[in-house]
């Protein structure tokens, strides 16, 4: 998606059109150079992903002219923003360019150098349920898991209440938003592979408990990072099947 919008800058008074990517995060904040005197200007965008809506908030050095309709802007100077792709210099001011496309390209070449079929690219907000963004969701769980491994529960049972379900379920524990936001965040045609991984150690834990309980225990104990203590709590996520090993 691209919003454009003129602004003025208030060193030199001159009007110009921002041509801008929109990434996936809730709040946003571009830095560029005004196009007609080259002082540094900074402008926040806000988005909301549950509707979906943004605003534009002027920050620095420039003011956002609201009352411009498109027609005029399309008459400014341009300056081009993304915050995931890199703009080259020679596209910076050029209206209707866009260079992400180009990184886009060059990753479907990338792909197609691999025989996997199932390599796709995805809408990252339609993996994410189009009902918040990425951030947002990690700020939350990393909260919940570090309130219940602290046993915590009643404080981590109010910030749980917050986190927004890609999937719809009625087990909704922390470790149940875990899995949850681990699915999510695989690309569908990958669902298979994790699947098959998850069963795989579901045999294995069935087939050797002891030994298997033994390495959990050993990795947990080798490593001290909270990704770890989730990977050891619930090896195979996507079952829902749970390793049985001591308390930390």
């Amino acid at each position: 998606m691209v919003v454009r919008s003129a602004f003025r800058c208030l060193t030199c008074d001159e009007d110009f059109t921002l041509r801008i990517g929109i990434g996936h995060e809730d709040k946003q904040r571009h830095f560029f150079l005004c196009p007609h005197c080259g002082q540094e200007c900074s402008i926040n965008i806000d988005v909301d992903f549950t509707k979906p809506d943004l605003k534009l908030v002027s920050n620095e050095n420039c003011s956002h002219l609201e009352e411009v309709d498109v027609q005029t802007t399309k008459s400014l100077r341009v300056v081009n923003l993304h915050p995931d792709y890199v703009i080259p210099f020679s596209q910076k001011n050029e209206d209707n360019a866009f260079p992400w496309l180009v990184d886009m390209n060059r990753m479907f070449d990338s792909l197609r150098k691999y025989k996997d079929a199932g390599s796709r690219f995805a809408d990252f907000r339609a993996l994410l349920n189009f009902n918040d963004s990425l951030s947002n969701k990690w700020k939350i769980l990393s909260r919940v898991l570090r309130l219940h491994f602290d046993h915590k529960s009643k404080l981590c049972g109010r910030v749980l209440s917050h986190y927004k379900w890609i999937f719809t379920t009625d087990n909704k524990t922390p470790y149940s938003a875990l899995r949850d936001f681990s699915q999510g965040m695989l690309f569908p045609s990958r669902m298979p592979t994790f699947k098959e991984y998850s069963n795989f150690l579901s045999e294995l834990q069935n087939q050797h408990t002891n030994r298997f309980d033994r390495f959990v225990v050993h990795y947990k104990r080798s490593c001290s990072n909270i990704t770890s203590r989730v990977i050891c709590k619930s090896l195979t996520i996507t079952s829902g099947t749970t390793v049985n090993i001591s308390r930390r």
